[in-house]
């Protein structure tokens, strides 16, 4: 969800990037977050006026774009496979997080 409530941003295994939705209607608002084949977690900052975090796992890479954008400010490439739904980023955008498989080990791996 982003900072003013109004919109989310979803990780949709069917599409290449992650679509962002008006939360009133639950109709995409036509802005599409970058991303790669097989999205699988995105995660929300309020920092910034808003910060989007989208996983995929195809590419095993973080994207990092404000809300509202259609451009990555930050692309962040990860040392082993990325897990559903394990990724995260800090309130204030500082961080981000994910949880991947390396050699059979789940791991956390922070950036920033």
């Amino acid at each position: 969800m982003t900072p003013d409530a109004t919109k989310f941003v979803a990780a949709s295994s069917g599409r290449s990037n992650f679509p962002e939705y008006t939360l009133a209607t639950m109709v995409a608002n036509s802005v599409v977050h970058p991303g790669a084949f097989y999205p699988s977690a995105v995660a929300t900052s309020p920092a910034f006026g808003g910060i989007v975090v989208g996983g995929t796992q195809s590419a095993n890479r973080i994207y990092v774009s404000p809300v509202g954008s259609t451009t990555s400010v930050l692309t962040i490439d990860l040392p082993g496979n990325l897990l559903d739904r394990m990724v995260g980023v800090s309130p204030d955008a500082a961080r981000a997080y994910a949880i991947v498989d390396i050699a059979g080990a789940r791991t956390l791996v922070t950036y920033g």
